[in-house]
């Protein structure tokens, strides 16, 4: 997939598809998550990308080697919410 990019870093949000954007597109994406009855359900990936991403061999899924979290109820509340902000706040800043 290419994706045209201005700038890094770029954040994809894997839900049945793939949407692109900055740390500002991640969080409205999380302020739209509405909790789950069922505490072990994923709403959705996040990766963070700080440069041009190319899989060692064309067309293999290496995605787990992306920084990325699997964003669960847990990431919506107190703690996980706060430090999950931070280390999206970090990728960010250091770029």
């Amino acid at each position: 997939m290419d994706v045209p990019i201005r700038a890094f870093p770029v954040f994809l949000v894997e839900t049945n598809g793939f949407e692109f954007g900055g740390i500002e597109f991640v969080r409205q994406r999380l302020r739209q998550i509405e909790p789950s009855d069922d505490q072990d359900t994923v709403h959705f990936n996040v990766y963070a990308f700080t440069s041009r991403f190319l899989p060692k061999v064309p067309g293999r899924d290496e995605m787990g080697g992306v920084l990325h979290w699997h964003v669960t109820n847990d990431t919506l509340t107190s703690p996980r919410a706060e430090v999950f902000e931070a280390e999206l706040a970090d990728i960010a800043n250091d770029a």
